[in-house]
């Protein structure tokens, strides 16, 4: 699944970091639920997260739409925004 493909208005989960912080988006999740995870970091504290639509998180982060066709489970991470996405 591309996150493009995705209803606009689905949810993500994110953090403050990304939102309120402006850091990067460095690790994305697509997890066995079907559900999109979009961190700066690999993991967050329950308080720091976020929930915004997918229409939000790509207007906030346009480099989303070179994300690779995720199957559910998959994960992708990048070391800057700048770096291609890859699956680990």
């Amino acid at each position: 699944m591309k996150i493009i493909n995705e209803e606009k208005l689905k949810p993500v989960i994110t953090s403050k970091q990304v939102m309120i912080e402006n850091k990067p988006i460095t690790n994305v999740i697509y997890d066995d639920d079907g559900d999109w995870l979009c961190f700066h970091a690999y993991t967050i504290k329950e308080d720091d997260a976020y929930i915004v639509s997918i229409e939000q998180i790509i207007e906030h982060d346009k480099t989303l739409l070179s994300l690779p066709d995720l199957r559910e489970g998959e994960k992708v991470r990048r070391s800057n925004i700048n770096e291609l996405w890859e699956k680990y």
